[in-house]
């Protein structure tokens, strides 16, 4: 409510002895303009756990610049302000190197993964391109084929010479008969030459496919392994170097301690 705000705001003086307080909360207390003395290691109530931290008093003088007196210390030094705030500029320089780095090393790993996805798909598109080229060749030849016939029909159907005896026309139909069949046969192995491509095309296909997939995966973990160690570094940041993480290897010695027990 609004009468506490007001004296949160006016508070000037704060010796609670509170174990509860963590590095987070200490930024929270720059809400308090009116705070000149914080004492967390004081001999009377024994220190809190945040005080025992490092890069505390750095902290505190850095976020709370109207601080006068810090644990029974006098700090009203513009000097001892400057060097704290200088060593938090620092520290956010390293830390923005290390982002930018980040950064840098994700870009270069997304180049090298869209090359080398080109690269794959290279020999399978061309060979894709010229299975197509041959299918639409096929198609011609059989389409080709087809008006061959159908004209040829019409031609018998429609005789420029005179009309001939009863085996004329059983030649003239035993010959139709005969190019029917070579056509259909024709046709037939076109078609089979086809199918056989289209599934050659088809399973080409299939395997640019895989390559997308797998490039797709492999971003995903390069930016989602980025992001969290960009998240790692923030808030190591954050608390002043008090969380640290590392990536650790069965060989460390500290591994063996966060296996989980075999029994």
């Amino acid at each position: 409510s609004l009468p506490i705000k007001e004296s949160l705001a006016q508070a000037k003086d704060s010796r609670p002895g509170w174990r509860g307080i963590w590095d987070q909360d200490l930024t929270n207390l720059s809400q308090l303009p009116c705070l000149e003395s914080l004492s967390l290691k004081d001999p009377v109530y024994g220190p809190n756990p945040v005080a025992l931290m490092c890069n505390y008093s750095t902290h505190l003088l850095y976020h709370l610049p109207n601080l006068k007196r810090v644990d029974s210390y006098n700090v009203d030094d513009k000097t001892l302000k400057e060097l704290a705030e200088t060593t938090v500029i620092k520290k956010k320089m390293y830390y923005n190197m290390r982002v930018k780095t980040l950064q840098r090393n994700k870009a270069d790993l997304l180049f090298r993964l869209e090359t080398e996805r080109a690269a794959l798909q290279a020999n399978p598109r061309n060979r894709i391109f010229k299975l197509f080229s041959a299918v639409k060749d096929i198609e011609r030849e059989v389409e080709e084929q087809r008006e061959g016939l159908s004209s040829s029909f019409k031609e018998n159907k429609n005789p420029i010479s005179p009309v001939v005896g009863d085996e004329g026309k059983k030649e003239n139909m035993e010959e139709k008969g005969s190019m029917a069949a070579d056509t259909m046969m024709i046709s037939q192995k076109l078609q089979k030459k086809k199918e056989a491509l289209l599934k050659r095309i088809a399973k080409l296909q299939k395997q640019c496919e895989e390559i997308n997939q797998c490039h797709q995966e492999s971003c995903e973990q390069v930016n989602n392994v980025s992001e969290m160690t960009v998240q790692r570094l923030l808030l190591e940041l954050e608390t002043g170097g008090n969380v640290r993480f590392e990536d650790g290897k069965q060989t460390d010695p500290w591994y063996q301690t966060i296996l989980p027990s075999k029994s």
